[in-house]
């Protein structure tokens, strides 16, 4: 689901801004599994084609991603992913330098 033209420097910034605002909400807590798919709906809407496969990849992605299992995903767990996948997608020797 991390897909290169879904995560937009205006798309990381709306999902930024949900998480920040969510932190605030929940005393620092991460997304629920139900939040972060509302989120990467709201965020990343315009982009589904399909929406049950994109939420079956949401629901995926989080549970990947949810790398200490407490039920929820902070904004560095997410970015993480996000760091990891892109790299892999560049391969060893091709990220930034």
């Amino acid at each position: 689901m991390c897909h290169r033209y879904y995560l937009s420097s205006t798309n990381v910034s709306k999902i930024k801004d949900e998480f920040d605002q969510k932190a605030i909400e929940h005393k620092g807590e991460g997304l629920t599994l139900v939040e972060f798919v509302f989120v990467m709906i709201k965020c990343l809407g315009a982009f589904v084609v399909n929406q049950v496969d994109f939420v079956v990849q949401a629901v995926d992605l989080f549970r990947q991603v949810d790398v200490n299992d407490d039920g929820t995903m902070t904004w560095d767990e997410f970015t993480r992913c996000v760091a990891r996948r892109e790299q892999s997608l560049l391969g060893p020797g091709n990220g930034p330098s």
